[in-house]
């Protein structure tokens, strides 16, 4: 269904569906552990981790992004 509705928009080549399920996955995988009461530290490990980050502002948006969906 992704890679249709990526097709459907012309983003076929500049897509890739492990990146974007991952990316998926830690963000939702953040908001659950920020509900949990899990330190602000412990959410960014586990995303920089997940998504292959070595950068702590690119984690940092998913984060924030995790924060915002949960107000």
């Amino acid at each position: 269904v992704m890679m249709t509705d990526m097709k459907s928009i012309g983003r076929e080549r500049a897509w890739v569906p492990n990146e974007a399920l991952r990316h998926c996955f830690g963000t939702r995988k953040a908001e659950q552990m920020l509900m949990a009461g899990h330190s602000g530290d412990d959410v960014m490990r586990m995303v920089m981790e997940v998504m292959g980050h070595t950068s702590v502002e690119s984690s940092r948006r998913y984060v924030q992004l995790a924060v915002e969906t949960l107000r």
